[in-house]
């Protein structure tokens, strides 16, 4: 007679298994062995204690809902993403396969040690990207950190920090650029830090709000580098963007996180250039209303 389980089932141990193993079946009916590194799709669920082989053991089955406490094939940190490794233990380093099994909720510290994972069915539901908005008043001279950007004018390469008397907003802005071939100017903000609930290597975005007092008559972007502090690796994936309109405009720029964890400090050089041949009008300026941190955390 047929008969459904919801969490837990009893099967019989084909080899002797550690408890919070994966296990899949075998090929005789009611066992389960371990599920090795290739097997990161087909393992049914995780072992509650440990059997000799030919006893019985109880598996709870990896979509009953929940969290799942598991073996560690090796040391990983909190929120790492979790891959399968042989002998029914889990690892932060894709071994056969590069399917996610999950993400660890606590660090592991050595071989062998139990962790709680959140399967990655789960994981939609559990994380969200959050933002976090940047303070324009924190950013310093490009190539000068101790300088910051007091100026309401730009000069030579140097944004300049201006605060709008209309709409009571700070902004990075550049010179009028009217009749300028290819001008740039810069600024940086140091030490952005990626927030405590971040998720390891998980989805990382610069937002920039930007846009142009009057049009250039050719074009006008804003570019930023991207650097872990004390790196010189720029994790920035997205080309210069344009922002050549009088509408300010919302532009993503995807941030190479592999790597990164939460606590990481980021620091970000900000670009504005402006091509233009006619100055047909005043005031050819680009600028920058609002940066925001954007990243993948636990809710």
């Amino acid at each position: 007679m047929a008969v459904t389980t919801e969490k837990c089932k009893t099967f019989v141990a084909g080899e002797a298994l550690e408890a919070y193993a994966r296990v899949k079946l075998d090929s005789t009916a009611g066992q389960v062995v371990y599920a090795d590194a290739s097997d990161d799709v087909n393992y049914i669920g995780v072992t509650q204690a440990a059997a000799a082989s030919a006893a019985l053991v109880s598996v709870l089955f990896k979509e009953y809902g929940g969290t799942l406490k598991v073996q560690a094939a090796d040391s990983f940190s909190a929120h790492a993403t979790l891959y399968a490794a042989d002998d029914g233990t889990v690892t932060d380093t894709a071994t056969t396969g590069t399917t996610q099994l999950g993400y660890a909720l606590e660090a592991a510290t050595a071989a062998g040690g139990v962790i709680e994972m959140l399967p990655s069915e789960y994981w939609a539901a559990a994380t969200k990207l959050f933002p976090v908005t940047l303070g324009l008043g924190n950013v310093t001279v490009h190539d000068a950190p101790g300088t910051a950007i007091i100026t309401a004018t730009a000069t030579n390469d140097d944004l300049a920090l201006v605060r709008s008397t209309a709409t009571q907003i700070t902004m990075l802005e550049t010179t009028d650029y009217g009749g300028t071939t290819n001008g740039a100017q810069y600024a940086m903000i140091w030490g952005i830090p990626l927030p405590d609930n971040y998720v390891a290597s998980d989805d990382v975005k610069i937002r920039v709000k930007g846009g142009m007092v009057a049009v250039a008559d050719t074009t006008a972007t804003v570019d930023l580098n991207v650097y872990e502090d004390g790196t010189t690796t720029d994790l920035c994936a997205t080309t210069a963007q344009s922002i050549n309109s009088t509408t300010a405009a919302t532009k993503d720029f995807t941030i190479t996180d592999a790597g990164l964890t939460a606590g990481d400090l980021l620091n970000v050089k900000v670009t504005l250039a402006v091509n233009d041949s006619g100055d047909a009008s005043a005031n050819i300026q680009a600028f920058i209303s609002q940066m925001t941190l954007v990243a993948d955390c636990l809710q």
